[in-house]
């Protein structure tokens, strides 16, 4: 499952913050068809940009819109955000080994993520 955390606009790019039920974040921005970059793949988008994460995904978001083009990164291999987990899916129980976080291993946040979109959306718009 997965919800919808956030949901806006920069630099005229739809941005989206997409919460699963692993616990994990994940950003995606939108190029309209049209846009120089609409089909690219992200192989191609990672040679032009700059990310704390490397672009993952790149096409439509679901089968029955296909006007944009989405370019998508995850932080699956950051922290389960534990807070975000108790709000979004309370009856999901984690399996997991509690371990004391570093700046490198801690949950991204719905902060982290957005400001992440919004770097993606300037290197590409």
């Amino acid at each position: 499952m997965k919800v919808l955390e956030k949901q806006f606009t920069f630099k005229g790019l739809p941005c989206l913050v997409i919460f699963d039920s692993e616990g994990y974040r994940s950003g995606y921005v939108g190029v309209p068809r049209g846009h120089v970059l609409f089909g690219a793949t992200n192989s191609r988008i990672n040679r032009h940009v700059s990310m704390d994460d490397p672009v993952q995904y790149a096409g439509v978001y679901t089968s029955s819109d296909d006007t944009c083009w989405w370019f998508g990164f995850d932080c699956k291999k950051y922290g389960i955000d534990e807070q975000a987990m108790e709000v979004y899916f309370p009856d999901k129980k984690l399996l997991q080994i509690p371990i004391p976080y570093t700046d490198l291993t801690a949950p991204k946040t719905l902060d982290y993520v957005m400001h992440e979109c919004k770097k993606l959306a300037m290197q590409i718009n």
